[in-house]
């Protein structure tokens, strides 16, 4: 089959192409709902096991005001106000 062959109209392809490609989407449209699916049926699983998705925070809940003062503080060293008298 000549998947190159053009209709009298120039840029038009062909109706049996175009089918095809309809159908091969229509042919992956439930794979997707599936995934979707089961996606979503993961994430409530875990939720009800009290999971929550997202990347675990590098320093704890607990711990963060240690680590926040130190660089607020210094914060004014590292960065001058720029001198807006020019």
């Amino acid at each position: 089959m000549d998947l190159t062959a053009r209709h009298p109209r120039p840029g038009e392809p062909l109706s049996t192409v175009k089918f095809m490609v309809q159908s091969l989407a229509a042919a992956g449209e439930p794979q997707c709902n599936l995934q979707r699916e089961l996606t979503h049926e993961g994430l409530r699983a875990a939720e009800a096991k009290g999971s929550t998705g997202g990347r675990r925070p590098d320093v704890p809940a607990d711990r963060t005001d240690d680590v926040r003062t130190p660089c607020t503080r210094n914060w004014a060293r590292w960065n001058p106000p720029a001198n807006r008298s020019h």
